[in-house]
């Protein structure tokens, strides 16, 4: 499967669903829904974003429908065309931010236009169905990233990621997120008790800093067996590993499959080819 669009209950996210495609799920209702294991809700007119082999399940309101649209990343490889379409780190792929956006009732509407075109094409086979799908992929993904940045600069949720213990953990897990993956370095770093440094980094970010460290461990190591042909020896190694084992075990654990296999599934992008370029 490239690409594909269709309306499904959200009972069937009822049990953890993981997928090797990219996955945007548009809902009409407020859903309440977890990633990762880490809880969220979303308001109406919301499209929730979702990587390759994370972990997703809806927690109520299973009565409703969704529209999801799931594609492939070699299909469509959100590093390549990074310089239209910036949403690798802001829809998909990222850390700090929600793994949705609120849009409003016209903006919603035209998603779902576009959705409905695209849906349409994909039983078409002309010379040009992929170019035009691709296209209107890339609208969506380029409307929804605009609505994401004004969300981002007006919604609760992120004015306490700049409060200054979140800017300063968020700069100290990118300098050593490598080398440091226990909570007492980074608590010592921002001169707090364990007890207290955990309590404000779980009010202002959401989420446990250790929950955060393994996040970030994590994206870097699915980026680096998307996005590169190094070996996962060489990564291991370069995410501060023991050996390659203990990578490997790091990774299926957090992830559900292993390296290797997460790997094949959602294959080595395009990309991969300008890292040795």
């Amino acid at each position: 499967m490239d690409i594909s669009i269709q309306t499904v209950e959200a009972s069937m996210f009822s049990k953890t669903f993981c997928s090797e495609h990219y996955h945007i799920l548009l809902t009409a209702d407020s859903t309440c829904y977890q990633v990762d294991d880490v809880n969220y809700t979303s308001g109406s007119k919301s499209l929730i974003f979702l990587a390759p082999y994370q972990r997703f399940r809806i927690i109520d309101a299973l009565d409703l429908h969704l529209m999801q649209l799931a594609f492939n990343g070699d299909y469509y490889c959100i590093e390549l065309h990074k310089n239209e379409v910036s949403c690798n780190g802001l829809l998909f792929n990222s850390v700090y931010q929600l793994p949705h956006v609120e849009v409003a009732d016209d903006i919603y509407l035209e998603l779902t236009s576009i959705c409905g075109k695209m849906e349409k094409k994909i039983y078409q086979d002309t010379r040009f169905t992929n170019s035009i799908i691709k296209s209107y992929l890339q609208l969506l993904l380029s409307i929804a990233s605009d609505e994401k940045q004004k969300f981002i600069n007006h919604h609760f949720y992120f004015t306490q990621l700049r409060s200054e213990e979140g800017i300063i953990f968020q700069d100290l897990v990118e300098q050593f997120y490598k080398t440091e993956k226990s909570i007492t370095f980074y608590a010592f770093r921002m001169h707090m008790s364990l007890p207290a440094f955990s309590r404000k980094i779980k009010r202002v970010l959401h989420k446990s800093p250790s929950k955060i460290i393994q996040e970030r461990t994590i994206l870097e190591g699915k980026k680096l067996l998307h996005l590169t042909y190094k070996s996962v020896k060489e990564i291991a190694h370069e995410l501060c590993f023991e050996d390659q084992h203990y990578f490997s075990r790091y990774f299926k654990t957090h992830v559900g499959v292993s390296p290797t296999y997460y790997r094949q599934q959602v294959g080595i992008s395009a990309a991969a080819n300008l890292s040795i370029e």
